[in-house]
């Protein structure tokens, strides 16, 4: 993993930099787990995300924990609900209530922390005319038989980077 990208999501979000913000971006971007997001919601992502590593067998949440975050193992591998997760999953996702079940790291696992939209910012991910940028992924097999991954959106790389960024 990028130390650039840890240090960037070890900052607290107000602390972080355009540089930060678009280094988070770049990286969250290549993750499978967040193809389905759109360009602005991804960004608005890259202000609260956080990242954590805890030690084998740490508790991260109990059954009468409110859920107010989700996550996305980056190394690892933890256990919820008779399953177990590894790198680059994403789990504990729900709206609100009790979590219902216990989820415990099974070896030293690093994870990205997002943070549950609250109502008010669930306005903000809607689509304005400026950030409409589509960043679904297929795959297609060319004519040599061989995969290829297509995108329907644009590379982070090409994008400029004074984009603003949801706060």
């Amino acid at each position: 993993m990028d130390l650039l990208f840890k240090q960037a999501l070890k900052k607290p979000p107000p602390q972080r930099t355009a540089e930060d913000l678009n280094n988070i971006y770049c990286h969250l971007y290549h993750m499978d787990v967040l193809s389905h997001l759109r360009e602005h919601q991804l960004r608005s992502l890259c202000t609260t995300a956080r990242y954590e590593r805890y030690e084998a067998n740490h508790v991260l949440f109990y059954p009468d924990n409110i859920s107010t975050c989700w996550y996305i193992l980056l190394s690892g591998s933890v256990f919820v609900k008779e399953h177990m997760y590894l790198a680059r999953c994403c789990f504990g996702r729900q709206r609100g209530g009790r979590r219902g079940c216990e989820c415990i790291t099974l070896e030293p696992s690093e994870m990205i922390v997002v943070e549950n939209a609250s109502d008010g910012e669930d306005a903000a991910l809607q689509r304005d005319g400026s950030q409409r940028h589509s960043r679904r992924r297929f795959h297609k097999v060319n004519p040599q038989g061989e995969r290829e991954l297509i995108t329907d959106g644009q590379d982070p790389a090409s994008l400029p980077t004074g984009l603003p960024f949801v706060t």
